[in-house]
C-alpha cells in the first residue's frame, strides 16, 4: 500500500475527521514497515470556525495508544483539513511477510465534541514483504550426477545458496540468482563420488539440501529462516572393491611323504590360494569367496 484513509463522524454533526495512513518504508532484512498515521478534522458547514482551547486526541496503532493535547492551533474550518495528530511507527510483519493492523481514534474538543462514540477504527493491510523461499522438492541422485532442487523465489532480486550435507561432508554453492518468481530448478552442482565416504556400509544414504535466502546482490544479508529437504543418494554400480594380489601355492603339509617335495602330486597335493582386496570410498572388505575346480 502507498496511502489509505477512512472518514469518521463525531458527536457533533458538523465536525468530521479522517485517518490517513501512509507506508513510507519497508525493510526486507528486518521484515518491517514504517508507516505514518495522520488524523485530520474539518467542519462540514460554512460560516463557522471552531477554535480549540482544550481537548485530547487519542489514537491506537497496532495495539499501542498515543495521545495529543489539542489547543488553539487546532482550528477547524469548512472543508479544510486541520491536522490533529501525526505519528510514525515501525511495524513488525508476520513470518510470511504479511501484516494487517488496526488503527482506532477518538477525541474530545471544548465540549463541542465528546469522546463518545468511543473508539472508531479501520484495518490497514500493509505491503507484503518478500520472505525466505522454501524447497518444494529435492530429487534423488546417483553420485556423480547433477542435483535437482526446486523452489519458487519470493523476489526476482533475491539470491540463494544451497548447502548439501551428509555425515561430516558438506558443500555450499556460490550465490544463485534465478531472476524470476516462478518455480526454479537448480541443477548446477554435481554430487561427487566422495560423498560415498559417508556411507561405507551401504549403497544408499540420505543427504540434506539447505536453502538460504539473501536480499542483497552480495548474498550476505540473509532473509528469514533456512529451508531444507532430504533426498536419497545412491552409490553407482561402477564403484566396486579393488582386487589386489592373488597367489597360489602347492600345499603338501597333509602328507609327510611328499611334504617338502615342492611338486604337486595328483590325488595328494592341495593348492592354497590367497588374495588381497581393498574397498572403495571408505568401504571395507567383509568377506572373500574363492571357488574353483
Amino acid at each position: 500500500m502507498a496511502s489509505t484513509s477512512s472518514n469518521f463522524s463525531t458527536t457533533n454533526q458538523y465536525i468530521k475527521y479522517r485517518i490517513v495512513t501512509t507506508e513510507t518504508a519497508t525493510s526486507v532484512s528486518d521484515n518491517t514497515s514504517t508507516i505514518t498515521v495522520k488524523v485530520q478534522a474539518w467542519r462540514t458547514n460554512t460560516g463557522y470556525t471552531t477554535y480549540s482551547s482544550s481537548g485530547t486526541f487519542y489514537c491506537t496503532i497496532n495495539g499501542t495508544t498515543y495521545s495529543q493535547a489539542l489547543n488553539s492551533s487546532h482550528k477547524l474550518t469548512y472543508n479544510s483539513y486541520t491536522e490533529l495528530f501525526s505519528k510514525s511507527v515501525t511495524i513488525n510483519h508476520n513470518s510470511d511477510g504479511t501484516k494487517t493492523i488496526s488503527i482506532s481514534a477518538k477525541f474530545s474538543l471544548d465540549g463541542i465534541v465528546s469522546s463518545s462514540p468511543e473508539w472508531q477504527s479501520y484495518s490497514v493491510t500493509l505491503t507484503t514483504i518478500a520472505r525466505a523461499s522454501s524447497i518444494s522438492s529435492a530429487g534423488n541422485v546417483t553420485l556423480g550426477n547433477a542435483c535437482n532442487i526446486k523452489w519458487t523465489p519470493a523476489s526476482a532480486s533475491f539470491r540463494y545458496k544451497i548447502k548439501f550435507a551428509i555425515g561430516s561432508w558438506s558443500y555450499t554453492t556460490a550465490a544463485i540468482h534465478p531472476n524470476q518468481t516462478s518455480q526454479y530448478t537448480y541443477t548446477g552442482y554435481t554430487i561427487p563420488l566422495a560423498a560415498a565416504n559417508q556411507i561405507p556400509n551401504a549403497t544408499t544414504g540420505t543427504m540434506t539440501a539447505y536453502l538460504y535466502t539473501y536480499s542483497n546482490s552480495g548474498a550476505t544479508t540473509q532473509v528469514g529462516s533456512v529451508s531444507n529437504k532430504t533426498f536419497t543418494i545412491t552409490v553407482p554400480s561402477s564403484v566396486v572393491p579393488t582386487l589386489g594380489t592373488v597367489t597360489a601355492v602347492v600345499d603338501n603339509s597333509a602328507n609327510s611323504t611328499i611334504n617338502g617335495w615342492g611338486v604337486a602330486v595328483a590325488g595328494y597335493s592341495k593348492i592354497r590360494v590367497a588374495a588381497t582386496a581393498s574397498g572403495s570410498y571408505s568401504s571395507t572388505i567383509k568377506s572373500f569367496t574363492i571357488s574353483g575346480g
